[in-house]
């Protein structure tokens, strides 16, 4: 079940990845071209219009802030009552990690400190170049419209 769970998150985190890049390149056509776009959300708030094809056309980053409340969720579930044989248990279940949770992990360990150093106080946010913000937009294309908007750009 955790397998099947990790492989669903990793594919939809690539989806997502992949599809702002083509939305970007396709909304950008006539824009000026951004450097970076990081989109913090939790699992529960998800942002729709991300979930495409890949294209390399912008860097972005997806960051699932609640991921290391996840993974600690993960680490402490029923683990006994005695402290003894919980510290055991944890100890165990931490030396049986595999990279894909650690590089999770990690993500939302980063994306946290990235979330902290912005000021951001509330997801979902788009961060665009990093220096503006979109907050509340669970719709890509919304972002990137509200954005352009404020770049006085036309968006399509």
């Amino acid at each position: 079940m955790t397998q099947t769970l990790k492989r669903h998150t990793d594919t939809v985190r690539w989806l997502a990845i992949a599809a702002i890049g083509v939305m970007a390149q396709a909304v950008c056509a006539d824009a000026p071209e951004m450097q970076s776009i990081e989109v913090f959300t939790t699992s529960d708030r998800p942002v729709i219009g991300i979930d495409h094809a890949l294209s390399e056309a912008a860097n972005v980053t997806v960051y699932l802030v609640d991921g290391l409340e996840r993974f600690e969720a993960q680490l402490s579930s029923r683990l006994p009552r005695h402290p003894t044989q919980a510290r055991s248990e944890a100890l165990r279940r931490i030396q049986q990690l595999d990279t894909g949770n650690m590089v999770q992990a990690r993500q939302a360990a980063v994306g946290l400190a990235e979330a902290m150093q912005y000021g951001i106080d509330r997801y979902p946010a788009i961060v665009f170049d990093g220096h503006a913000v979109v907050y509340g937009a669970k719709d890509f294309a919304e972002a990137l419209d509200r954005y352009y908007a404020w770049r006085r750009v036309p968006a399509r």
